[in-house]
């Protein structure tokens, strides 16, 4: 059964998550995260520390259910993603 997670990210600041988005893995929603970072004036890109990478359910793609049981669940801060020789990479190129 085709399963994506959804992901949201809190503005520790703020006190909000942001709208969701899905990604097969969290590997994949890792990228989309330093992805959605490019450009200039991005408040993630310019204070990555205030950001929190969560999951806060599952999507499974068969029958239309949504799963929030376990959730939310930290991933990670979005300064660590700079932090990783592959998302620096990611990020810089």
């Amino acid at each position: 059964m085709p399963k994506f997670f959804i992901y949201s990210i809190l503005d520790t600041k703020a006190q909000e998550f942001s709208p969701l988005f899905l990604a097969p893995t969290e590997q994949v929603a890792k990228r989309m995260v330093l992805e959605s970072m490019k450009g200039p004036g991005n408040l993630m890109g310019a204070y990555p520390e205030d950001f929190l990478l969560y999951t806060v359910g599952d999507f499974e793609t068969s029958s239309g259910s949504i799963e929030t049981g376990e959730y939310p669940h930290l991933v990670c801060g979005v300064q660590e993603l700079f932090i990783s020789p592959r998302g620096a990479q990611n990020h810089e190129g």
